[in-house]
This record gives structure tokens, C-alpha cells and sequence, in this order.
């Protein structure tokens, strides 16, 4: 039965190489580039926090002072309230000119600020407290309309200062109040933000360590394969060169898997077969030379033998003509 041999794949160096290269590059690329997209959401949700603290913290330290200055001037008449339709009211005319604010523009910058510019996530505490706001805006907006409403009529002084005592400032304190909690709220997540950030960080370069030890295993194994796989065949060649050397004719070199060695191994191979016949040639030609010498002599010596072979039979040697031409 004929013995089947296993196929050998052939592959080239340059594919063992790209491989090799593919093996170790693909995964480091794969990590480096989940550390990036790690980093770019962790600094788009700290922007995005940042940014909601800052306008947060605007209104923390302007808005109470500005809105309860504003409404004061109005409740004890010293403005011309028809002046807030042209926008805020500017007193004086030097550099320490006092601006009275319009309150309604207030109140409309706020809740495209608080209600708008600032991301959240629905039902989260902080979106409860940006509502509450909301809220204490259309509530202080109506005190704000009844007050100015008020101030354009006599008598109307008393309401006007329990609207700002009771209205007014109080709105004012309980919008600062959930501003407040909404900027502690936001602090706590960045806290929380920081620390899933230190805790992924540290996973993340664990497992690159470990990711970066495995590679470097398999690309020193696959080094040793594909080395293996150049010199094995190399030397076997050198040693097939040095028994055609020492004269094996037979010596042929064995075909592997790496195909730029088997071009060289069918190139020694045909070399050897094309020597063998040389020197067969050569062989029988020297051989066919030394018959045709051997009988090129034979034709020459065989006329005196055949004289010498007469001369015995006839008897010439007893005439005496023979014997003195023989002495």
C-alpha cells in the first residue's frame, strides 16, 4: 500500500512575518485604542460636569443679589419700571453708574441656562433640582409681574413690600438653595467619576500588563518558529552541499515549508541531478576512449603476430635464406 504523505503548507517569509506582526500589533492596538475611547468619555463627562457647575455657580453668586437689588429699587418707587422694556436701567452716567437689572430677562436667561445649557439625566437627583428651580422661576416671574404692576399705582406700597419680603426674597433664597444642592449633588459625581476612573484605570493597566507579557510570549515563540523554520532548512542544505562535496552524488536536499528555501533546495537539487549525469557521461565516455585505445592497439600488434604465427608453420627457419636473415 503507498505510504501517504502528510502535505506540507508552503508559506512564504514575508507572509511569517506580516503574521507575526498582525499577532502582536492587533492586540496593542486594540488596548491602546480602548484606553483612548476610556480617556475621551471620562473627559466628556468631566467637561460636561464642569460646564453645568460653572453656570451653576453663576447663579450661585449673582442672581439672588441682582433680582432682590432689582425688585427693591421698584417696591420703594425709585425707578420708572416702563424703562425694563429697553432692558436694564443704568443710573448715572459715570463708570460708577448703578444698573438695575431687568428682572424678566433675568428670569428668561435662567431657564435657558439652568433649564437648557445644563445636561442631565432624567429623574436623577440633579434633574430634580434644576426643576424645583424651573419651578421657582414661573413662581417668582408672577411676584415679579404683580410687584411691577403694583408700582405703577398709589397705594400699593404695603403689597408691594410683603411681596418682597414673603415673594421675592423668598423665591430668591429657595432658588440659591436648590442651586446649592444641585452644585453638591454634581460635586458627588465627580467624585464618583473620579473614582470608577482611578478603578479602570488600574484594571485597564493590569490587564495591560498581563495583555502586553502574553504578547511578548507569543511573539517570542512565533520568533523561534519562523526562526527554526529559516535555519533547519538552511543547514540542511549546507550539509547536502558538503556530501555532493565529498562526492554522494545522491545528496538531494529536502523540500520544507518556507518557499523561498525550496527555490533554492529545487535549484540545488536540479544542480545535483545535472552534475550526476555529467559525471555518468563522463564516466562512460572514458570508458568507451580506453576500448577503443585497447583496440587500436590490438590492431596494431596483431600483424607481426600473425607473421610470426606463418613463419612457424611453413618452417623458414631451416632454409638457409631464413637462417641468415635471421641471424
Amino acid at each position: 500500500m503507498k505510504e501517504i504523505k502528510p502535505r506540507i503548507v508552503k508559506i512564504s517569509l514575508k507572509s511569517r512575518l506580516k503574521l507575526l506582526l498582525f499577532l502582536i500589533a492587533i492586540p496593542l492596538t486594540c488596548m491602546v485604542l480602548g484606553i483612548l475611547v476610556m480617556i475621551n468619555n471620562y473627559s466628556n463627562s468631566y467637561n460636561r460636569m464642569m460646564a453645568n457647575l460653572k453656570i451653576a455657580n453663576a447663579y450661585n453668586m449673582t442672581f439672588k443679589q441682582d433680582m432682590e437689588y432689582s425688585m427693591y429699587r421698584v417696591m420703594i418707587g425709585l425707578i420708572d419700571t416702563d424703562k425694563f422694556k429697553d432692558g436694564d436701567i443704568v443710573e448715572g452716567m459715570t463708570q460708577y453708574a448703578t444698573v438695575v437689572k431687568n428682572p424678566f430677562n433675568m428670569i428668561d436667561k435662567a431657564r435657558r441656562d439652568l433649564g437648557e445649557k445644563i445636561e442631565r439625566i432624567p429623574g436623577s437627583d440633579e434633574d430634580i433640582k434644576i426643576k424645583g428651580i424651573l419651578s421657582c422661576m414661573d413662581s417668582l416671574e408672577k411676584a415679579v409681574d404683580r410687584m411691577i404692576d403694583n408700582s405703577k399705582r398709589a397705594g400699593t406700597y404695603d403689597e408691594n413690600n410683603s411681596i418682597w419680603e414673603n415673594d421675592i426674597q423668598g423665591l430668591c433664597s429657595l432658588i440659591q438653595e436648590y442651586i446649592n444642592q444641585y452644585i453638591y449633588y454634581e460635586t458627588i459625581n465627580m467624585e464618583r467619576l473620579q473614582q470608577e476612573l482611578e478603578t479602570h484605570t488600574r484594571q485597564i493597566v493590569y490587564g495591560f500588563m498581563v495583555l502586553l507579557v502574553a504578547v511578548l510570549l507569543v511573539g517570542i515563540f512565533l520568533s523561534a518558529m519562523i526562526t527554526k523554520t529559516v535555519t533547519k532548512p538552511i543547514n540542511n542544505l549546507k550539509m547536502t552541499a558538503e556530501r555532493l562535496g565529498q562526492g554522494d552524488l545522491q545528496a538531494r536536499a529536502e523540500l520544507g515549508g518556507l518557499e523561498e528555501i525550496n527555490v533554492l533546495a529545487r535549484t540545488f537539487n536540479r544542480m545535483s541531478s545535472e552534475i550526476a549525469a555529467l559525471m555518468e557521461k563522463t564516466k562512460t565516455e572514458q570508458q568507451n576512449l580506453r576500448v577503443a585505445e585497447f583496440k587500436l592497439l590490438q590492431a596494431q600488434i596483431n600483424p607481426h603476430s600473425s607473421i610470426i604465427r606463418w613463419i612457424r608453420s611453413y618452417g623458414w627457419r631451416k632454409t638457409g635464406t631464413m637462417k641468415r636473415w635471421w641471424r
